[in-house]
């Protein structure tokens, strides 16, 4: 993100630079910062992408059934991609019937796939809550030993 703060700093500073010069200049600065907004915007696009790879890793270590459901589900959606690409390509009406049909039948399956691997992340979803708040009660008995505890470690961090 402080990428991207730089980078939105740097814009600004191309802008300036192209107000205060002539129009020559002015050209060579604007190419400048259109082809620095196309980076930006592509580091701006992969964002999703790296939080998803990472949201999979997590899951591949925590369940890789599910793991394995999530990767078919984005390989099914790449084949409806493909699937829309023939069908815009058909030149018959029998070809187009034939290619919506299969991507009517492709997205139904996905829809259904979605569908359950977001049933199974709710339940792993519910079950860290439910260990989380076993685990704030556990820690609201144990206030008091947690406090003094602390008071114990920050007196002898600055003890000479």
């Amino acid at each position: 993100m402080a990428s991207m703060n730089e980078k939105a700093e740097e814009f600004d500073n191309i802008r300036f630079k192209i107000d205060a010069l002539h129009a020559p200049e002015t050209a060579e600065l604007a190419l400048e910062l259109k082809v620095g907004a196309e980076n930006v915007a592509r580091m701006a696009e992969s964002f999703p992408k790296v939080q998803f790879e990472a949201y999979l890793a997590d899951i591949q270590d925590a369940d890789n059934m599910l793991y394995v459901r999530l990767v078919k589900e984005q390989e099914m959606e790449m084949e409806t991609h493909h699937l829309a690409m023939k069908l815009q390509a058909a030149k018959t009406r029998a070809e187009q019937e034939k290619y919506t049909a299969q991507l009517r039948e492709s997205l139904n399956q996905i829809f259904q796939l979605k569908q359950e691997n977001r049933q199974k992340e709710i339940e792993q979803l519910t079950a860290k809550l439910n260990d989380l708040e076993k685990r704030m009660k556990e820690r609201e008995s144990l206030k008091k030993d947690i406090v003094e505890n602390r008071i114990k470690e920050l007196l002898d961090q600055y003890r000479w």
